[in-house]
């Protein structure tokens, strides 16, 4: 009797504690939306339960007015609670995955589990990061007329340094640059190889570029040598064309901001055609009127392109020359690379 007795208590006890043990949804309730925040912040999974909590404890008091409040503090507490049972694997279906290397546009599913139960499974839409990369390079000839000779200088022409590093504080809402998914996803990249490289190389020569990894290669381009000189042959109106916009070089000859400043671009526009207006004879239309110019502080006003057969003694050159040194110097330019009509 006293044996059936026991047995019984202990069934008691033991049925209670099954109703009482929380189930791992109401455990980690927000634990799906917490990994998809990391994501579209920084467009990396997290590897680990220590990096989500660290990305989180930086975001939380921004967090505090959150309807899910109290789920993601519950979530944050079984995770901080159970992070040594918990194991965070990544499953690749790229073909370009290797063995080695976890490329950041790889196509992968993060799997997150508890013993062998599976707390989340993500998949995201899938960012083809090779696309932003080989973008981020064409940006940069446009602006330069030339390959990036290093990874550096194509991280700092990028403007990504505040998001390379994963203790970044956090970005404002209102900061739509820093918030843009094109712009992180250029920043993954470039961390990625920052990472990865001693085992990167990077050869630029003349006119090709060829960047590998390992024994990968992931970009291989070549440029017209004379570029931009023939980029724009067969154009039929230049002035709605990226390439008839003004480049400006800053005393440290890097492109500056001003470049893109449509009201900036507006007004040297203005300044050189006013000038144009005191010479009648220029002829108007065809594309052998459009011409490219480089100014520079040491060598003043010369032609951009070595086939080019203007004349750089007549009046309008001198003039023109004048007014691009007034506004350089006035900007604190080094160098202005345009376009303009010649005289015949």
């Amino acid at each position: 009797m006293k044996k059936f007795v026991f047995i019984l208590l202990v069934s008691i006890f033991t049925i209670s504690c099954a109703k009482n043990q929380l189930s791992n949804e109401e455990k980690y309730p927000f634990l799906g939306d917490l990994i998809e925040s990391y994501y579209h912040r920084y467009y990396e999974y997290p590897t680990s339960t220590e990096e989500l909590l660290n990305y989180c404890n930086v975001y939380l008091e921004s967090w505090n007015d959150y309807p899910e409040i109290d789920s993601i503090k519950t979530t944050l507490y079984y995770l901080q609670k159970e992070k040594k049972r918990i194991q965070w694997k990544f499953v690749y279906s790229d073909p370009w995955t290797k063995d080695n290397y976890s490329y950041p546009w790889a196509e992968k599913e993060l799997l997150v589990l508890v013993n062998k139960d599976t707390l989340v499974r993500e998949k995201p839409d899938l960012i083809f990061m090779g696309a932003c990369w080989s973008g981020l390079i064409e940006y940069y000839i446009q602006d330069y007329f030339r390959f990036p000779p290093n990874l550096e200088e194509l991280i700092e022409y990028s403007g990504t340094e505040k998001l390379l590093n994963y203790d970044t504080v956090p970005i404002s809402q209102d900061d739509e640059f820093l918030c843009s998914p094109n712009f992180r996803a250029e920043a993954v990249l470039l961390r990625f190889f920052l990472k990865n490289q001693n085992d990167l190389t990077w050869l630029c020569e003349d006119s090709t570029l060829l960047i590998a990894l390992a024994k990968d290669t992931i970009y291989y381009e070549q440029i017209d040598p004379d570029s931009p000189c023939h980029w724009y042959d067969d154009v039929t109106n230049p002035n709605e064309i990226f390439l008839f916009s003004p480049r400006y070089y800053d005393l440290s000859g890097r492109i500056s901001w001003k470049s893109r400043n449509d009201e900036f671009v507006a007004q040297f526009r203005k300044s050189v055609r006013d000038l144009r207006q005191h010479y009648p004879t220029i002829i108007e239309g065809g594309i052998n009127n459009w011409h490219f110019f480089q100014y520079t502080r040491a060598n003043g006003l010369t032609l951009f392109c070595k086939d080019d057969d203007m004349q750089t003694n007549t009046n309008y050159f001198k003039d023109l020359e004048t007014c691009v040194k007034e506004f350089a110097e006035e900007n604190d330019f080094s160098k202005i690379v345009f376009v303009a009509p010649f005289l015949k």
